[in-house]
């Protein structure tokens, strides 16, 4: 790790804190030579020292977050960020402020500032390192999301707790509730807790409190058994065309709430002249099968492609 370091000389400093000093302490003199009384409004001379390297020492190049930063013919707007030594106890602190000056009187200026303390050299350290810290998280983070952008929601693992289609839609039959804790599908029983039972969007009950199943849970137990009838079959027959539906990952996609299918219509490389629909299928274990065509999911669970929409 490069070292933290100073950026200027000894030298440098000396020279800097030895005309900061004087330039605090030098009086106006008055024309007639006598130290010039606060607010006289005679012409007056006070000397000033500067050095070369000031406003590259002092002066961070940055931007402030904290007031509009577009620009017009009648407002001018400033901000700097500097480093000094101006405090009532020892340390350091950085200031910064922005400001939005209008050149119409009858409006009031805006301004914005803040500081940041620093007592003493760790304390420097300790906000330096942090700051390459960030670079380097920054840095990571820029190459993680170019690695994963492909991913359909930014990163391989960020739908590991969805169920698949099939635990999805034993849960939306009633009879079951997804555990996200265990990722799997748990059958509802009379031990079940009522505050799961309360906050189950699809287990309704009747005046009696008994489980009262509704049309979601109908059409749910419909495709439940269009699903294990898919399992049995092994897929590969003209009912599923090869795709797993039961293992469709939820919470992708473009069918309905996000249910493992997305479409797409682009070029068709045999015609250019014309479009074509591919259908993608996203499955749990981070697969995915791409077909020609507008390909959907019936409420059986059976697949089939649709001609007339293409």
């Amino acid at each position: 790790m490069t070292e933290i370091k100073e950026t200027i000389t000894k030298g440098q400093a000396v020279d800097i804190a030895d005309a900061k000093v004087y330039n605090d302490n030098v009086k106006s003199v008055s024309l007639s030579g006598d130290k010039e009384n606060h607010g006289h409004s005679g012409v007056v001379h006070t000397p000033h020292r500067e050095v070369d390297f000031e406003d590259k020492l002092d002066f961070v190049n940055v931007d402030i977050n904290g007031i509009y930063t577009y620009r017009h013919d009648d407002t001018v707007f400033k901000q700097r960020v500097y480093v000094t030594d101006d405090r009532h106890a020892e340390g350091i602190q950085v200031y910064g402020y922005a400001s939005k000056q209008y050149k119409d009187r009858r409006r009031d200026n805006e301004q914005s500032y803040f500081s940041i303390y620093f007592d003493n050299r760790e304390q420097v350290i300790q906000f330096a390192n942090k700051c390459l810290d960030m670079l380097l998280i920054q840095g990571e983070t820029q190459a993680l999301k170019t690695r994963y952008k492909d991913e359909w929601n930014g990163h391989p693992d960020a739908l590991a707790h969805f169920p698949s289609l099939l635990e999805q839609t034993k849960c939306k039959t009633g009879r079951y509730y997804w555990d996200s804790s265990l990722n799997k599908a748990v059958e509802i029983t009379k031990d079940t807790d009522k505050d799961i039972l309360d906050a189950h969007p699809d287990y309704d009950t009747d005046e009696n409190g008994n489980f009262d199943q509704s049309w979601t849970n109908e059409n749910a137990e419909e495709l439940l058994a269009g699903l294990l009838a898919g399992v049995e079959s092994g897929w590969d027959n003209d009912d599923f065309n090869g795709i797993r539906v039961a293992d469709l990952q939820t919470g992708v996609g473009s069918y309905g709430t996000g249910q493992g299918i997305t479409r797409h219509k682009g070029k068709n490389p045999e015609d250019k002249r014309k479009k074509q629909w591919t259908t993608t299928f996203y499955y749990t274990n981070g697969e995915s099968e791409t077909l020609i065509g507008y390909w959907d999911r019936l409420r059986n669970g059976k697949v089939t492609r649709l001609e007339w929409k293409e």
